[in-house]
Formats: structure tokens, C-alpha cells, sequence
């Protein structure tokens, strides 16, 4: 985001004092026109203070305006950097979890063909231990029936990005692909339908 530098209004330009009065030889003369002087000098000089006023009570409303519109964003950067880091976590334990879950199978497997199960057996084993990673959601790592492919080029769950995208939105934050974190200006999606056939296949 590209936040605008605060830039301060010009001050009111310094006016001018009257021109100096003609010097008179008549002392009651000399005192009047030295009197009408400075009260013409006081006045511009209090019309010039008020207009000063005035531009910087506008320029504090505008440095006021200015700093509220970069707090707010600088509010929905932290929302959105908060919530990218709380979903990635969570969608980075599940997977983990899962691996852990295979890892444990095929460990299981290794040892059960150390004890004489035949590869027929053990090939069934993992087909029933779940479907290959590619095959899975990314978000909710589970085998997916409507696969489709958004802008930055990963596949989802059609529901899942949905459900995704619409979650953000209602936080009040950018909508982003969940592998990347980058942003997503369109939110068109294209079905796969090479993965929807690999699916079906499996």
C-alpha cells in the first residue's frame, strides 16, 4: 500500500503595512497621521492573525483526516496480516498432522511386509490410507470432487476457496490464495478438469 506523504498548505502570504505618513511640521498633525498609521498597521495585522488561524485550524483538520485514513489502513494491514497468520498456522498443523497420519501407515506397512504380508496386500493398505497430496484440497486436505483453478494458478475445492474468499471478505480484509498469501484481483475460478478425471480415477 502506498501511503501518501503529508504535505503542509502554503501560510497566507505577509501583507504589507500601509505606507509610512507624510511627515508634518504641525505637532497635532504629525500625532493624528502617526495614530491613523498605526491603527491601519494594527488592523492588517489583526486580519492577517486571523486568516493565519484559520489556515491552521484547516491544516490540523487535514493532518487529522490524513492520519485517520493511515491508521485505518495501517488497522486492515494488521487484521490481514493477523489473519494470514493464524489460518496458514492452522492449515500448516492439519497438514502435519495428516503427513504424521501417513507416515505412521506406511511405517505400519514397512513392518507388516517384514512379517510376510504380500505387495498385493500392502499396495491395497495405502490405497486405503488416502489420496495422493496433488489429489487433495489444499485447504482442507481432503479429496477433492469439484476442483477449480484461480488466478495465481493452485487448485482448490470450489467450496473451500469460496467459503475462503468469503471469510475475508466479512473481516474486512483483501482476498488472497491461501498457499501464497498474495492477493487475488479476480476472483474467477476455472474448473480442472485433468484433476476432476485424476480424482475420479483414484
Amino acid at each position: 500500500v502506498r501511503l501518501k506523504k503529508y504535505q503542509t498548505g502554503k501560510i497566507p502570504d505577509f501583507p504589507p503595512l500601509p505606507p509610512k505618513p507624510t511627515i508634518s511640521t504641525n505637532p497635532k498633525q504629525l500625532k493624528s497621521s502617526l495614530q491613523q498609521w498605526v491603527q491601519k498597521a494594527e488592523s492588517i495585522l489583526t486580519d492577517y492573525m486571523a486568516h493565519v488561524e484559520e489556515w491552521k485550524d484547516q491544516e490540523e483538520k487535514l493532518c487529522q483526516d490524513q492520519c485517520s485514513t493511515l491508521q485505518e489502513k495501517i488497522d486492515q494491514l494488521r487484521a490481514q496480516q493477523n489473519n494470514l497468520t493464524t489460518t496458514s498456522t492452522a492449515r500448516a498443523k492439519k497438514y502435519v498432522g495428516r503427513c504424521k497420519h501417513e507416515i505412521g501407515s506406511i511405517r505400519g506397512i514397512t513392518e507388516s511386509l517384514g512379517r510376510g504380508q504380500t505387495v498385493a496386500d500392502a499396495l491395497a493398505k495405502l490405497q486405503e490410507d488416502g489420496p495422493p497430496h496433488e489429489l487433495c484440497c489444499p485447504i482442507t486436505f481432503e479429496l477433492m470432487t469439484d476442483p477449480v483453478v484461480i488466478e495465481s494458478g493452485h487448485t482448490y475445492e470450489r467450496a473451500a476457496i469460496a467459503q475462503h474468499w468469503e471469510t475475508q471478505q466479512a473481516q474486512g480484509i483483501l482476498s488472497t490464495c491461501p498457499n501464497t498469501n498474495q492477493q487475488i484481483y479476480s476472483k474467477r475460478v476455472y474448473p480442472s478438469m485433468l484433476v476432476r478425471s485424476q480424482c475420479q480415477e483414484w
